[in-house]
Formats: structure tokens, sequence, C-alpha cells
């Protein structure tokens, strides 16, 4: 992914460890506020569910 888009940008227009840098930073704070966003603490409900049944 990152290879296509840089190979698509001139080195007069941008540089490229700035971007790489950029989209790095991008990329990790996805990855953070997936986890917080999927990631479950208490799995109560789970066991409540096969205890009562």
């Amino acid at each position: 992914m990152a290879s296509n888009a840089f190979s698509r940008i001139s080195n007069a227009q941008v540089n490229l460890a700035e971007q790489f840098k950029e989209m790095n930073e991008i990329a990790f704070n996805w990855l953070v506020d997936t986890k917080k966003q999927y990631n479950v603490k208490d799995y109560g409900f789970v066991f409540d569910k096969f205890i009562n049944n």
C-alpha cells in the first residue's frame, strides 16, 4: 500500500520521510482506536450465559 502511494509521488512534491511518518502515525492511531473499540475487558455476560443455560 505505502509503496504504491509513494511510487506515484515525485520527489519535488513532498518529503518522502515526512509522508511515511505521517502514514505510520495514521495507521497506528487507527489500530489503537480499533483495539479500544473492540477489546472486551469484562466477559461476565459470557459466563452468565453459560451458567444460566
